[in-house]
């Protein structure tokens, strides 16, 4: 799966910019680009990627990525995506490290900043209030120009920088896919993985895509992935699952069959290793909270209303280089 680089255009160079994304279902695009982003999901679901991690997105999703860490949303055409009428909306605010001059890198005022930023070369996503506070935050920022839109912008990086409900994405020792021969190798076999999760896909097929032998891929693998080809697997399944569990009542043992798994018992042994709760709960904790899931939009009228925050968003211009 290899990373393409995106440019970011900034030809008025705003500090920051703000774009909208707006499609029936995102599309898997694998990439990085050479500033920080923090993405906001106004309405939609599916699996989300970042460096080496994959998990289950809904609407509310607020994730801080830092330069040059590879990154896609892909809808995966679950029930709700396919409801009559149901769309993904995202918000992506793109700035770069310096956009406050000299003073961030030095001024002991900025160290909470400076952490934050830090972090966000893993990824970083956000929950409880701090994911409700920014939300509202990032629809209102959309609405400001000028001094106001930098303060307001300001006061999201305070509330995150502050924020102590959030969970690093990414493990440590994951190096960014850049373009090369090892890329050109593994693109194969990460387009066959995630066409064929949900089947049998066995690690020596993939060796056989490469054009490898077992043992040789299984370090390329881990070297170029940050995991192994197991985990890699599993953690797309797991996040099918989640995504049946939420938007289906489906039973959870046909659940575990449609995702891929050969028996119940060892889907709730991962799903309990990799969620630290078991599947029945978690089906229950949505069930209780369905905040976003029934009509995930009913609370985000500003990009909704066509003469309100919409309008004043701008879409985002990537020219790609393989």
């Amino acid at each position: 799966m290899k990373p393409v680089f995106g440019r970011v255009e900034n030809p008025t160079h705003a500090f920051l910019l703000i774009h909208e994304k707006r499609v029936p279902s995102p599309q898997f695009l694998w990439h990085f680009h050479d500033v920080y982003e923090l993405n906001l999901v106004v309405s939609g679901a599916g699996t989300r990627f970042v460096g080496d991690h994959i998990g289950h997105f809904e609407a509310g999703d607020v994730v801080l990525m830092g330069p040059n860490l590879p990154h896609t949303w892909c809808g995966n055409g679950g029930p709700a995506s396919k409801r009559r009428g149901a769309v993904y909306q995202a918000v992506a605010v793109q700035f770069a490290e310096r956009f406050l001059g000299e003073s961030l890198p030095v001024d002991p005022e900025w160290h909470h900043v400076r952490t934050l930023l830090a972090r966000a070369a893993r990824g970083v996503c956000f929950g409880g209030d701090t994911r409700e506070a920014i939300r509202t935050q990032l629809l209102d920022l959309a609405t400001r120009s000028g001094p106001a839109k930098l303060m307001a912008f300001l006061g999201i990086l305070e509330r995150l920088a502050d924020a102590a409900d959030y969970d690093l994405l990414s493990s440590l020792d994951h190096v960014p896919l850049l373009p090369g021969a090892r890329e050109k190798r593994i693109d194969g076999v990460c387009t066959y993985i995630n066409a064929h999760y949900t089947e049998q896909v066995t690690h020596a097929d993939a060796a056989a895509i490469a054009n490898m032998g077992t043992a040789g891929f299984s370090r390329f693998f881990k070297r170029t992935m940050g995991k192994t080809f197991t985990d890699y697997v599993t953690e797309l399944r797991l996040a099918h699952a989640c995504r049946l569990l939420i938007e289906t009542d489906t039973a959870i043992a046909a659940i575990a069959y449609q995702s891929g798994f050969n028996n119940l018992s060892n889907f709730n042994r991962r799903f309990l290793q990799h969620k630290q709760i078991n599947p029945r709960v978690y089906r229950r904790q949505y069930q209780l909270n369905p905040l976003d899931q029934r009509n995930p939009t009913s609370q985000l009228n500003p990009l909704t209303q066509p003469d309100a925050a919409a309008s004043r968003l701008r879409p985002m211009k990537i020219s790609r280089s393989h």
